[in-house]
């Protein structure tokens, strides 16, 4: 065990290895929420109902993006050095009235853009679908807004409710009822999302207004604006890669493919984050960590945090790995009978998360180490070869090219960051090497 925890106390893996555990629970409940909805989209609507939705969930991600402008990150970053002090109230008040100014314009652009989506991508029930997405753009941005901020006060596990697979769980239900009340139509899913989207907003600022009015806070900060203006802007340019990647992939993929081939492509990319469960969990519990550890300039205090988080990734991500190498096809049967031929895809996605286990998290660490700049350029640079690789294969090879160049740029990336970490910060980011 000692090559993967040099430099971290016996207290501190206990401590880190709990504060995971928790977190990774919290995370599979989200999971099963994400999850869920795709599976009853599946099982209600088909593949095509799939591909139709992935097309409104692009515009929606990319709406959030450009709504949040990094500020989610840059709170988990600012709230979890200054956690403690009442400046976090400052934080959020400043994120929050930001984002409700872009979210608003999003809004309407999305609003607008509703017949001319529906035209381009010859899919007469988008539009109603768009019209739910325009209204859900400022709640599902304030989810994730909330759960920035819930990670920088070290609460990983409701900040997992609050991301992507919270919002799913809620709506998963809301589209059961809908469909009850209005009947079967693939166009509730978007009046659902926007149900869903407003519930989940509602907790989430209640449970982030209990936080900032707690009178244990104390008064010991300078509030830092342009700071948070500059660390915003680098996580934006880090966002454009998500959007890259979310927006103009999906976009690409929507051009070539025929819905129902789209809908297959999302259900493989829905596993993919299934399998990269424990990374998503790795996501919540320690990016705050590097960020003190890198403040106090405890040098090998920051490599054991590392090393200990690959360490608990990799362990904890062989059971539900092997088991999609072995049962592909139990895996993505569950979408339905008609995605079983597609098993093969399924064990490639399942190889490209074993890169990002071996690994850890590279980008989160280097963005919580000053170095935003590096990860923003490997980022976007990574994700526009993508977006170019995505465009070759899907036009030769369909939805089995799109899901290849995947996985292509998943190493590429990450191959880029394990070099830019080593030379950066001195850090080896694999499992088994000694320093």
């Amino acid at each position: 065990m000692k090559p993967f925890i040099e430099g971290a106390s016996f207290n501190f893996m206990r401590e880190m290895s709990m504060t995971l555990a928790a977190a990774l629970f919290a995370r599979l409940l989200a999971a099963v929420g994400n999850f869920s909805f795709f599976v009853a989209i599946g099982k209600l609507f088909g593949a095509d109902g799939i591909g139709v939705f992935t097309i409104a969930q692009s515009v929606l991600i990319g709406s959030s993006i450009l709504s949040r402008q990094g500020m989610d990150n840059t709170l988990m970053c600012y709230v979890g050095k200054h956690h403690t002090s009442t400046v976090i109230r400052f934080y959020f008040k400043w994120a929050a009235i930001r984002l409700l100014r872009n979210g608003i314009v999003c809004s309407l652009v999305v609003f607008l853009s509703a017949n001319i989506l529906t035209v381009f991508f010859d899919a007469p029930a988008l539009k109603n679908i768009i019209f739910g997405v325009a209204i859900s753009v400022v709640p599902y941005s304030l989810c994730l807004l909330v759960a920035g901020f819930m990670k920088g006060v070290s609460k990983p596990v409701v900040a997992c409710l609050f991301e992507n697979g919270g919002v799913f769980a809620v709506t998963t239900v809301a589209l059961l009822v809908i469909n009850e009340i209005y009947g079967l139509k693939v166009e509730n899913t978007g009046w659902a999302l926007a149900c869903g989207s407003i519930m989940s907003c509602t907790l989430g600022l209640l449970l982030t207004f209990i936080i900032v009015r707690d009178e244990k806070l104390s008064d010991t900060v300078t509030v830092e604006i342009a700071a948070l203006r500059k660390s915003s802007k680098h996580y934006f340019a880090l966002g454009v890669g998500d959007f890259i990647q979310n927006v103009v992939g999906i976009f690409v993929l929507g051009s070539y493919l025929s819905n129902t081939q789209l809908g297959v492509f999302k259900c493989i990319e829905r596993l993919a984050v299934l399998l990269n469960i424990v990374m998503l969990g790795i996501n919540s519990v320690f990016p705050p960590r590097f960020s003190y550890l890198h403040s106090v300039k405890d040098v090998k205090g920051l490599k054991g945090a590392s090393r200990l988080s690959i360490f608990l990734c990799t362990i904890f991500s062989i059971p539900i790995i092997s088991f999609s190498l072995v049962f592909p096809e139990t895996l993505i049967g569950i979408f339905g009978e008609e995605f079983r031929e597609y098993r093969v895809l399924v064990q490639i996605v399942a190889v490209a998360q074993i890169i990002n286990v071996i690994t850890g998290p590279m980008d989160l660490l280097l963005n919580m180490t000053g170095n935003e700049e590096l990860c923003c350029r490997i980022i976007l640079i990574s994700k526009l070869i993508g977006v170019i690789a995505l465009f070759i294969a899907v036009r030769s090879f369909a939805v089995e090219g799109a899901v290849v160049a995947y996985v292509a740029v998943i190493a590429v990336q990450n191959g880029c960051l394990l070099v830019s970490v080593w030379k950066k910060l001195g850090i080896v980011m694999l499992p088994l090497w000694k320093y």
